[in-house]
C-alpha cells in the first residue's frame, strides 16, 4: 500500500500543500495513512520472506482469516488433547 501511495504521486505532495495550521488535521491523516501503509507494506514483505525461508504459512490477522483458520486450530487442539491424555 505504501509503494502504490508514492506511485500515484500523494507521498510526494505531503509537505507542499501544507500552508497554514488549519490544513494540519488532513497533513496529519495523510501522515498516518502513508505510516499505516509502510508498516502494512513492511509487515508483508517480513511475512513473504520469512515463509519462503522458513517453509511455513503465515495466517493473516483478522476476524474472517479465525473464522476461515477455525477447523484447523479446533483439530490442533484436540490432537494436543489426545496426546496428552
Amino acid at each position: 500500500m505504501a509503494l502504490f501511495y508514492f506511485l500515484l504521486g500523494e507521498g510526494f505532495n505531503l509537505l507542499s500543500e501544507m500552508h497554514s495550521y488549519t490544513e494540519l488535521p488532513a497533513f496529519m491523516a495523510r501522515h498516518i495513512a502513508l505510516l499505516m501503509g509502510t508498516i502494512s507494506f513492511i509487515v508483508d514483505l517480513f511475512r513473504a520472506f520469512d515463509a519462503a525461508w522458513m517453509k511455513r504459512c503465515w495466517a493473516p490477522f483478522g476476524i474472517m482469516p479465525f473464522v476461515v483458520n477455525m477447523p484447523t486450530y479446533f483439530n490442533r487442539l484436540l490432537d494436543s488433547i489426545k496426546v496428552k491424555q
